[in-house]
């Protein structure tokens, strides 16, 4: 039974999700899609679009013009785990 608990079904349960994410990954793929999802505005160039990407990252742009207060203790939050 310990063989079995230990060594086999480890293997079981990794297929096991592994077939699941395959399933539920296909059944999402076949679902339309309304309305085209765009960015905009979108940079066009690469040095703009990783300019954006580590805008955001960094600074938490989008989260700053939402909700100010917010930003100010996320990025504070982030800015001391990142120093742990």
């Amino acid at each position: 039974m310990l063989f079995f608990i230990g060594r086999i079904f480890p293997y079981i349960a990794i297929a096991v999700l592994i077939l699941g994410l395959v399933w539920r990954v296909r059944g999402w793929l076949k679902v339309p899609v309304p309305f085209p999802l765009t960015v905009f505005p979108a940079p066009r160039s690469p040095l703009g679009r990783i300019t954006a990407v580590g805008k955001e990252m960094l600074l938490f742009s989008s989260l700053r013009r939402g909700d100010n207060g917010l930003w100010v203790w996320a990025w504070l939050m982030h800015v001391a785990l990142a120093m742990i």
